[in-house]
């Protein structure tokens, strides 16, 4: 779970301050669900994300606006 200040997503940056609420699990050893809502604007995130490796994800998601959003994700660590 996360809360704290974040800048909006896909929105230029400003002085207001936008807090969220994120809840996620894991299903299954590879499969992660999370949302995600705004607590002080009417906005939230749905995703899923599919770790094929330890290191590479696939992950997609859908917003308020029913607007899709496909991705892949590579991690580092240093």
């Amino acid at each position: 779970m996360t809360f704290g200040p974040t800048v909006a997503a896909g929105k230029p940056a400003s002085l207001h301050e936008v807090y969220n609420l994120e809840f996620s699990k894991y299903i299954g050893d590879r499969v992660e669900v999370s949302y995600s809502m705004g607590l002080n604007r009417s906005e939230y995130l749905a995703s899923i994300r599919y770790d094929v490796t330890r290191t590479f994800s696939i992950n997609a998601s859908i917003d308020e606006k029913s607007s899709p959003r496909w991705g892949v994700e590579y991690r580092i660590r240093f």
